[in-house]
């Protein structure tokens, strides 16, 4: 009875040492793709930061959708730049279910102007809202 007891405890504190630790882990922001190819050490930065709904309950399916969304849209922006550094971040924002709203930020450097920078982002942003909207009208 006693060796049955030591045992147990063993198997309640692997337990809560578990438990303990995952709810420890990170849960910020996931970054996807960078690309870069900066030449001079004078690169200017300009982020752009836009939030979208998706979906007030879990919808991995929706979710996944979204993440390809976000990559093809940066992989077709990226074939139309000639310079400088793109880079995008997803970060949950929702309050109940973290990605029921996400924000996704474009950052783009170069010895370019800021009106570049905006144009680039401004492109990623518009192909995303295309294909999103694209997906809501499926999913209905």
């Amino acid at each position: 009875m006693l060796c049955c007891c030591k045992h147990n405890i063993g198997i309640i504190i692997f337990f809560a040492f578990s438990i303990f630790f995952a709810s420890c882990m990170p849960k910020g922001e996931k970054r996807v793709f960078v690309y870069s190819d900066l030449k001079g050490k004078n690169q200017k930065s300009a982020e752009f930061l836009k939030t979208y709904e998706l979906s007030k309950n879990q919808n991995y399916e929706l979710e996944s959708a979204f993440n390809d969304i976000t990559e093809s849209a940066s992989l077709k922006t990226l074939g139309k730049r000639e310079e400088g550094y793109f880079s995008y971040s997803i970060f949950p924002e929702g309050a109940i279910y973290p990605f029921s709203k996400v924000s996704v930020k474009c950052v783009f450097s170069s010895d370019s102007s800021y009106e570049k920078a905006r144009e680039v982002c401004k492109e990623f942003f518009n192909e995303i809202d295309t294909r999103y909207s694209k997906l809501q009208e499926k999913l209905k």
